[in-house]
């Protein structure tokens, strides 16, 4: 019912409420495919319903599709503030800007 809502409302705060519900719900699988196909102006609500559901996996598959550079900075800032093994490990690859 949240991925519903989160692909189809139309009120913008309902759906972005929905999002971050479903991240907290696990739903992070699901968010990432919503990912591919959102609304530029979803994307960061998406970024942070996977912030809350700790998808570090998600996470860097985002940024490693992301072409957006603001967007991507943003995902991130996510995964320095996650501080897992996999997220330094993955951060600590990247080239330094």
């Amino acid at each position: 019912a949240l991925m519903r809502i989160a692909q189809t409302e139309p009120d913008r705060r309902l759906q972005e409420s929905a999002i971050v519900r479903l991240g907290q719900a696990g739903g992070s699988e699901q968010l990432r495919h919503f990912y591919t196909t959102a609304r530029p102006e979803l994307k960061r609500p998406i970024i942070n319903g996977l912030f809350n559901a700790r998808a570090v996996d998600e996470l860097i598959h985002i940024a490693l599709q992301e072409r957006n550079e603001e967007i991507k900075r943003e995902v991130m800032t996510r995964l320095r503030l996650l501080n897992t093994t996999k997220a330094q490990e993955f951060l600590e690859k990247q080239p330094k800007k």
